[in-house]
C-alpha cells in the first residue's frame, strides 16, 4: 500500500510538473511574435532556370570562376603596405609584383567576361558553396590596380578594358546567387568605381573612355537583378539545406572533430524529443521560411531604398525575460534561430545593395561632369547642363522617398554629387556615407558623397585609420 501511495505522489507530481511546463509554453508562445503569414501571390521560385553541376559548360560564367578556387594565384604580399595611396618607398615595385602574381587568376576573370551565358548555376545548398571568394576578390582588384597603372601611362584602350573586365564579371556572378554572390558583386563594384572615379578625377582621360565606361555602368544599372530575386535564391538554398542540416550539421558546417560528426553529429546535439519540445521539424521550419521569404520579398521588390525594414517580418526576435524564451524556444525554435541570424545580414546587404546603386549612378555623374570639365574648361552649375550630350537622362536617386535625381552641389570651388543616404534626409552633403570613418560617428545621417575631392578625403581617411586601427579603413594604392 505505501509503495502504491509513493507512486500515485509521483505521478500527481509529474502531472503538475507536465500541467506547469504547458502551461508555460503556452503563455510564451502568446507571447512572442507569431510566424508570418504566406504573401499571397508572391513567387518564391527564381525568375533564372536553376543551373546543376551537369548544366555547366566553358560557356557558363561559373565553369570560369569556380576555376579560381584551383588557381595557385594567391599573392603572398603584405598588400596593407602599398595601400597607402603610393606614398609608401617601394610602392611601385610592389604593386606591380602583386598584380604579375595574379596573372593565372586575371585570365580566369578575363574569360568569365567575355561568357555569353553570364549566369551563375544557384547552389544547390549551403554545404556545396564553392571557395573562390577570396582569390575572386584579390584578382578582381588586382584588375582594378592594373587599369589604373595602365591610366596613369596614358593607355587608356588597356584601362577601359580591365574595368570592363572587373565590372561584368562581378555582375554576372551576383546572377542567380544568394546573398554572398551579391555581397561579392558590390564588393569589386565599389573597388571598381572608386577607381574609376579617381582615374578620372586625377587624370585627363579621353571622352572615348569616359564615355565607354559611363554607359557601361548605365547597361550594369539597367540590368542588375533586384534584391527579391536575391531573396528567392536564398530560400532556394535553406529549401535543400534544411533536411541536410537536421541531419547533420556538424559535419555540414564542420564543427566537431572527425569523431563527432562520424557518429551522428546534431542527433547528438539534440535528439528527437528535443526538437519535438522545440516544435521543428524540416518541414515546419521551411514552410515558415517560406512564409518569411514571401514578406521580405515584398518589402525588397522596389525600385527604390524601402523605409520599411526586412527586419519588420520578425520584429521579436531576441526574447526578453523567461516565459519569451520559453516560446521563441518551443515554436519551431530552430527556425526562430535560423531567421534571427538571417534577417539582420539581410537587412545590412540590402542597404549595401541599394548604396552600390547609388555608387553606379553617382560614378556616372562624376564621369560626365569631368568629361564636360575637360571640354569646356568649367563644371556645370546645374547637372541638367549634362543631358543630352553627356546623359541620355539624369540618374534617379535609389535613396530618395519619391522619385528625384542624383544631388549636385558646387560651392567654395569644389563640386560634389551626392545620394541622400538610408534616412533620405537631404544633409547636403555635410557627412559621407561613403567614409567610414564619418559612417561610424554620425551613422544615418551621412549622405552618399562623390565629387572633386574625393581621393584626397579617401586618403586622410585612410590616414587616420593608421592612427585609429578599430576603424579599419582601407585606401586603394594610387602612383
Amino acid at each position: 500500500m505505501k509503495r502504491r501511495g509513493a507512486v500515485v505522489v509521483v505521478l500527481k507530481a509529474l502531472g503538475v510538473v507536465v500541467l506547469l511546463a504547458a502551461a508555460l509554453i503556452l503563455t510564451g508562445r502568446f507571447l512572442v511574435q507569431p510566424w508570418p503569414e504566406r504573401a499571397p501571390g508572391v513567387v518564391l521560385e527564381p525568375a533564372r532556370p536553376i543551373l546543376r553541376e551537369a548544366d555547366v559548360t566553358p560557356d557558363n560564367a561559373y565553369y570560369y570562376l569556380r576555376q579560381l578556387a584551383q588557381t595557385p594565384a594567391t599573392s603572398r604580399l603584405d598588400t596593407t603596405r602599398f595601400a597607402a595611396c603610393g606614398v609608401e618607398a617601394g610602392t611601385v615595385t610592389q604593386l606591380e609584383a602583386w598584380v604579375q602574381s595574379m596573372k593565372p587568376a586575371r585570365a580566369v576573370l578575363r574569360s568569365a567576361a567575355n561568357c555569353a551565358n553570364g549566369q551563375v548555376p544557384s547552389v544547390e545548398s549551403f554545404a556545396t558553396q564553392m571557395p573562390y571568394i577570396s582569390p575572386f576578390l584579390m584578382a578582381a582588384r588586382a584588375e582594378c590596380v592594373a587599369a589604373e597603372q595602365a591610366a596613369v601611362a596614358g593607355r587608356w584602350d588597356a584601362a577601359e578594358e580591365s574595368y570592363r573586365v572587373a565590372l561584368r564579371t562581378a555582375d554576372q556572378e551576383s546572377h542567380g546567387g544568394t546573398v554572398l554572390n551579391v555581397l561579392v558583386n558590390l564588393a569589386v563594384s565599389r573597388i571598381a568605381c572608386d577607381g574609376l572615379r579617381r582615374v578620372a578625377l586625377e587624370q585627363q582621360p579621353p571622352r572615348e573612355f569616359l564615355d565607354h565606361m559611363g554607359a557601361l555602368l548605365a547597361e550594369l544599372d539597367a540590368g542588375q537583378d533586384s534584391f527579391a530575386e536575391c531573396i528567392r535564391y536564398e530560400y532556394l538554398c535553406w529549401q535543400n539545406s534544411l533536411p541536410e542540416f537536421y541531419n547533420a550539421p556538424l559535419e555540414m558546417f564542420s564543427l566537431g572533430d572527425g569523431q563527432t560528426r562520424a557518429d551522428g553529429g546534431w542527433k547528438r546535439v539534440l535528439a528527437k524529443p528535443l526538437l519535438w519540445l522545440a516544435g521543428s521539424s524540416p518541414e515546419r521550419t521551411l514552410e515558415h521560411m517560406a512564409a518569411a521569404s514571401s514578406q521580405m520579398i515584398l518589402i525588397a521588390d522596389a525600385e527604390r531604398f524601402p523605409r520599411q525594414r526586412l527586419m519588420s517580418v520578425m520584429p521579436m526576435l531576441r526574447p526578453d525575460g523567461i516565459l519569451q524564451t520559453v516560446g521563441y524556444l518551443t515554436d519551431d525554435g530552430v527556425g526562430r534561430i535560423l531567421v534571427s541570424l538571417l534577417l539582420p545580414a539581410m537587412d545590412n546587404s540590402l542597404e549595401r545593395f541599394f548604396g552600390q546603386r547609388a555608387v553606379l549612378r553617382g560614378t556616372r555623374c562624376v564621369l560626365a561632369i569631368r568629361g564636360y570639365e575637360l571640354a569646356r574648361g568649367r563644371v556645370p552649375e546645374r547637372l541638367e547642363e549634362l543631358v543630352p550630350e553627356w546623359l541620355a537622362a539624369l540618374p534617379e536617386d535609389p535613396f530618395a522617398v519619391v522619385p528625384a535625381p542624383m544631388r549636385y552641389v558646387v560651392a567654395d570651388g569644389e563640386w560634389k554629387v551626392y545620394s541622400l543616404g538610408v534616412d533620405g534626409v537631404d544633409h547636403r552633403a555635410r557627412y559621407d556615407g561613403l567614409s567610414q570613418s564619418e559612417r561610424a560617428h554620425h551613422g544615418d545621417a551621412c549622405d552618399l558623397v562623390m565629387g572633386l575631392n574625393e581621393p584626397s578625403r579617401r586618403c586622410a581617411d585612410y590616414e587616420k585609420s593608421l592612427r585609429q586601427p578599430a576603424v579599419g579603413l582601407s585606401c586603394p594604392a594610387r602612383n
